[in-house]
C-alpha cells in the first residue's frame, strides 16, 4: 500500500510519520521553525525589558524603520499627506 512501507532506518518513527507529501511536511517543518523563533524573540524581549528595568524598546526594525518613514506624514495636515508621500517616493 502507497505510504505504509517501512525502511529498515524507519523503526524509530511513528506510523504515518513519513506519509506526508514532502511539501506538506516543508510547510510543517516552517511552521514549527517560525514558532520556535517567534518564542525565541519573545524570550529576548522579556529579558531586554526586564535589563533596562521595565522600559520597553523597539525590537523589532523594520517597524521602526516603517514608523520613522511615517513620521513626517504624520505631521502634515490631512490634505498634504498624499502630496507629501508622493515627493517622498519621487
Amino acid at each position: 500500500m502507497h505510504g505504509t512501507t517501512r525502511h529498515h532506518d524507519d523503526e524509530d518513527w511513528p506510523d504515518g510519520a513519513r506519509t506526508r507529501r514532502p511539501s506538506a511536511r516543508k510547510a510543517v517543518s516552517r511552521l514549527y521553525e517560525t514558532r520556535r523563533l517567534s518564542a525565541l524573540r519573545r524570550q529576548i524581549r522579556d529579558e531586554v525589558i526586564t535589563a533596562r528595568a521595565g522600559k520597553r524598546i523597539t525590537t523589532d526594525l523594520r517597524r521602526r524603520h516603517r514608523a520613522d518613514e511615517l513620521a513626517p506624514a504624520r505631521r502634515t495636515p490631512c490634505g498634504e499627506r498624499g502630496l507629501h508621500r508622493r515627493a517622498a517616493l519621487q
